[in-house]
């Protein structure tokens, strides 16, 4: 065999193997701690990997683990930035430290359902918005951005309705700004995980608890509650299934734009999901005999005076001048 021809074999043999590498699909590797049942994997992870799919064929692959496998949710921010994992859930409540300014989305009176927080927030990580640069400090790119809805606040026994009607009133809260805002309103806030809220309401150590209304039935609360209060936030808990930035970079510029618009498809579907099965709940709720008490525009301007400091009482557990905190605060709450 000539040199000529050993040297076309091996440019020919040269040339296949970047064609086939070029046909090899990218798989991304995919974390988060929720079961698989979990509406928000039912609602919006699955449909975000099945439009990926439908649009980019075998192209773009996902090897997901749910449920911790691959760390704790505290855990999964660093994860994502080491590379251990390509794409994962971030929640800011969990790593405050590392996005401080995300986190305000959390903060009471923002958002009255999953779909206006879910807008805000998408609005806010995108392009130049007012999140998208701490988003950028922790080298990921968001590709499915959501708020839960907002906490109700469930009662054993008074009703809660006017700002005055707070006032003694024993809430149970998660901690964090959640706290702030129920002092501020004249209530009492009980730091409980949800497992201890059946026996602390029924032996009045609470005379209430802020979860939403959806959680109520898994820990037996709508067989204790009188009554519950919604269409008010005083509090809620954002979320983000990001990429990693030098994945996200090395990614073809198609590839990046579908998994950007897939991303946001998924993320509006999710809210509506969310909301949906919040109202479907309540419903369910007052079908037993269960007060639904929904505010009006007075009560929420009432409620919203009292606690209209938070952003800037929070401030200071996250770094920032309570200047800082309110231009973020009103450029999230901005229609």
């Amino acid at each position: 065999m000539t040199k000529t021809i050993q040297a076309a074999l091996l440019a020919l043999g040269c040339a296949l193997s970047t064609a086939a590498s070029a046909q090899e699909p990218t798989t991304l590797r995919v974390a988060d701690y929720l079961p698989v049942n979990h509406q928000v994997f039912v609602y919006g992870l699955k449909p975000f990997f099945d439009e990926v799919k439908s649009r980019l064929g075998e192209r773009v692959k996902f090897d997901y683990y749910p449920a911790e496998q691959l760390g704790k949710a505290p855990d999964l921010l660093a994860n994502l930035q080491n590379g251990v994992v390509n794409m994962a859930i971030v929640m800011p409540s969990y790593t405050a430290d590392k996005m401080p300014r995300t986190s305000l989305a959390e903060l009471p009176g923002l958002f009255t359902d999953s779909c206006s927080g879910t807008a805000s927030i998408l609005k806010a990580v995108r392009g130049n918005g007012v999140l998208s640069g701490e988003f950028r400090s922790n080298r990921i790119h968001p590709l499915i951005a959501f708020m839960y809805q907002p906490a109700d606040l469930l009662s054993s026994g008074k009703k809660i309705q006017e700002a005055a009607d707070w006032s003694g009133f024993k809430a149970r809260t998660a901690g964090g700004p959640t706290e702030i805002a129920v002092r501020a309103l004249g209530g009492v806030p009980v730091k409980m995980a949800p497992p201890e809220l059946y026996t602390a309401m029924a032996r009045g150590t609470v005379d209430g608890a802020l979860l939403v209304a959806t959680s109520a039935h898994t820990y037996s609360l709508d067989t204790i509650s009188k009554s519950v209060t919604t269409g008010f936030s005083l509090g809620s808990i954002s979320s983000f299934y990001a990429i990693n930035d030098a994945t996200w970079q090395a990614l073809p510029a198609d590839l990046r734009t579908v998994l950007d618009e897939s991303g946001e498809k998924a993320s509006l579907a999710l809210c509506h999901a969310l909301d949906r099965l919040e109202g479907e709940d309540l419903a369910t709720m007052e079908k037993r005999g269960i007060a639904i008490l929904r505010l009006t525009d007075a009560q929420r301007a009432a409620w919203s005076a009292k606690i209209g400091a938070v952003a800037k009482a929070w401030a200071p557990r996250v770094r920032m001048t309570e200047e800082q905190a309110q231009t973020v605060y009103d450029a999230l709450a901005a229609k």
